[in-house]
């Protein structure tokens, strides 16, 4: 019996050895069907390895969450080799990097790696399923060497004389031939940067030094042309000129003047910022991009963030612009368009400007690169700083101040300047590597919509609900945007939040992607007497069926607006600021009477420590009551609702209270904080 069971062991042992020998043979984990670089370093007495996955689907070049995998940050490790994400680095270091396997030849990889002094280090490769015809190089840019790596006993050998760990100096390429290192500018057919004739390399990329000799034709980069080079020097007297909408990234060093031109569509104000350092602004930069001027005030103004005000610059007068900076810009009456030129060496390293608290916080800024930069990388870096992860951008076609966050995606162009709010004295930070050469790449995907518009036939305004899935009806930080309050505005529409609503207007609100038809949006417009307005809704993606209606609690009308030339029309017969008359519904009911939403739609809160608002109350008799957490009695009137009431209150101790009110149309309770 025991010999029985001896052998059965034994042969089990056999089986298991067996499937183990197989195993490591066959390395299922690396012979499958994903194409795999694994890039190996050794120092002759340890080894280190990090590994990239080029996937057909679901991989891009910055994060992908289940694809991209850091290295293990618990244990201090003084000998490693990692990569950062190809686009978007996030500073991470990252030991399986997932890319799109269809532009595996037009990446860079950055590379990291961290040794003691004094080791000779051995950088290989290993290939998996990888296309025929592709190379791999490896570039130091210590010694200006791209060596080839993917051959048998092809390796790249280098000693550290001094410890290392940093990021700029090693890359990886995947290539069909060896990478370029320097391009020179002939100009032998045209001023065309993007002509391959006229650079003796063909036009640079990423990975290619751009030279700029003094030759016949100095080069231009077009309006529609967004590149890219590593190195770029220039001696050509004349520079290289950037037109309007164009873009460059230097990823290494630059030096010589380059020009960008920034068109200025209409003879109104601009908010611009100065993509070049070195250039200057007085009276000849004034009459060299022909800038209005009225008396002594230039066309060229900073913002005072102290108390909201500008200042122009003053003839005899002049300063340097300051990279990272705003300021607003006019062209001279009867001028038309035009560009305003800035000259000077392209910014090349991270940019960190001063941030001002003073007054209500609110700074021009703008973008520092001749490239784009994206809104909501941008926010992020600087959420610490930034009051509700939010910027406002001026738009030239409704003459209004719009908000952008991370929800309102767009790209900030070079010279493009706006306005943000901080409550903090720190620092604003331009992270080099943040900068895009396009604003294709950002569109935003289909999301549930509403859109409400307002016109007077002259101004137009707009305020937007987004139904996410991660929202809520209160605020969310990033995602709910007020309409900007650093310059006045005659003429605005604007929304509070559906739940605990502090009186703030917002031009964009998220809310939650389910329960819409109980969620009721108080709408506040800003107007003047006598002129008619009409209100007009674009809804988009919403589930089918569901319908949009405005409420007018003045008029007592219910109108439907999602419908093909839907609108609604009223002429206030006093100026209008705040809300409590109008209200946007969204039911599957194809009729809505305003008697079914009587109490759902109103708003409570404190403007101060002694006055409450009532907000939406339809015209009638109604009663207050204030009750204490503990349910006593501290307060009550009553009065005839107007649409908006504010009532002065007793002097309360700090703390949650509930409001109970009573109107014809029955009893409703609302919790509010006085603080």
């Amino acid at each position: 019996m025991k010999n029985h069971i001896s052998l059965t062991l034994l042969l089990l042992l056999l089986t298991s050895y067996k499937l183990s020998a197989n195993s490591k043979k066959d390395k299922p984990s690396e012979n499958n069907v994903f194409t795999q670089l694994r890039v190996n370093l050794s120092d002759g007495a340890t080894s280190r390895f990090f590994r990239v996955y080029y996937l057909s689907e679901n991989a891009t070049k910055g994060f992908d969450n289940g694809y991209d995998g850091e290295t293990f940050g618990g244990i201090t490790n003084s000998f490693d080799i990692f990569t950062h994400l190809v686009s978007g680095n996030d500073g991470k270091k990252y030991q399986v990097q997932s890319l799109p396997l269809q532009e595996i030849a037009a990446m860079i990889i950055p590379i990291n790696i961290k040794s003691q002094s004094g080791k000779q280090l051995v950088v290989t490769t290993e290939l998996f399923n990888f296309p025929s015809g592709l190379n791999v190089y490896f570039e130091d840019k210590l010694t200006n060497t791209i060596t080839r790596i993917d051959q048998l006993n092809t390796n790249y050998t280098f000693t550290t004389n001094q410890a290392i760990d940093s990021f700029g100096r090693f890359f990886i390429y995947v290539s069909a031939s060896e990478p370029v290192i320097n391009s020179t500018w002939n100009g032998s057919i045209s001023n065309q940067w993007e002509n391959p004739n006229n650079w003796t390399a063909g036009v640079p990329t990423a990975i290619v030094n751009a030279l700029i000799p003094d030759v016949l034709n100095a080069p231009t980069i077009s309006s529609a042309t967004n590149t890219a080079v590593n190195d770029l020097i220039i001696t050509e007297p004349q520079g290289v000129v950037i037109n309007s909408g164009g873009s460059l990234i230097v990823n290494g060093i630059s030096s010589g003047n380059v020009t960008y031109n920034r068109n200025l569509e209409t003879e109104n104000w601009y908010l611009i910022s100065s993509p070049i350092a070195g250039e200057t602004y007085d009276d000849a930069y004034v009459a060299a991009n022909s800038l209005a001027i009225s008396g002594t005030n230039n066309a060229i103004a900073t913002y005072t963030t102290a108390n909201d005000t500008w200042s122009y610059m003053q003839t005899g007068g002049g300063a340097a612009f300051s990279m990272g900076k705003g300021y607003s810009v006019r062209r001279a009456t009867n001028q038309g368009a035009g560009p305003i030129s800035f000259t000077g060496t392209i910014n090349t390293t991270n940019i960190s400007m001063a941030l001002n608290n003073t007054g209500r916080g609110f700074n021009l800024v703008g973008n520092p690169f001749t490239s784009y930069l994206n809104n909501v990388t941008f926010i992020n870096d600087n959420s610490v700083n930034i009051v509700g992860n939010q910027i406002w951008v001026w738009n030239q076609g409704t003459n209004n101040y719009e908000v952008k966050n991370l929800i309102e995606t767009i790209v900030l162009a070079p010279t493009q300047g706006f306005f943000l709010k901080t409550t903090s004295a720190a620092n604003l930070n331009y992270a080099k590597f943040r900068q895009v050469s396009t604003g294709d790449v950002f569109q935003k995907s289909a999301k549930k919509e509403i859109k409400l518009n307002m016109t007077d036939g002259a101004n137009s305004r707009f305020a937007k609900i987004y139904y996410l899935d991660n929202a809520t009806t209160s605020f969310d930080n990033g995602y709910d945007g007020e309409t900007f309050g650093g310059v006045s505005n005659s003429f605005d529409i604007f929304m509070h939040l559906v739940a605990n609503s502090e009186g703030k207007k917002y031009q964009v609100q998220s809310l939650p992607n389910s329960d819409l038809e109980n969620m009721v949006i108080p709408v506040g417009i800003k107007a003047v007497a006598g002129k008619e307005i009409t209100l007009t809704a674009d809804a988009m993606n919403l589930q089918e069926g569901l319908k949009v209606f405005l409420e007018d609690k003045v008029t007592n009308k219910m109108t439907r607006l999602d419908e093909v030339n839907a609108t609604y029309k009223v002429t206030f017969a006093e100026s209008l600021d705040g809300i409590g008359r109008f209200y946007l519904h969204t039911k599957s009911s194809s009729v809505l009477s305003t008697e079914t939403v009587a109490l759902e739609n109103i708003n409570v809160y404190s403007l101060d420590a002694n006055t409450l608002r009532v907000a939406g109350l339809s015209e009638g008799k109604t009663s207050v009551k204030i009750f204490s957490i503990l349910g006593k009695q501290v307060f009550e009137t009553s009065f005839d609702a107007t649409g908006v009431n504010d009532m002065q209150l007793p002097k309360l101790i700090h703390g949650i209270y509930v409001v109970q009110l009573t109107t014809e149309n029955g009893t409703l309770n609302k919790k509010i904080l006085l603080e």
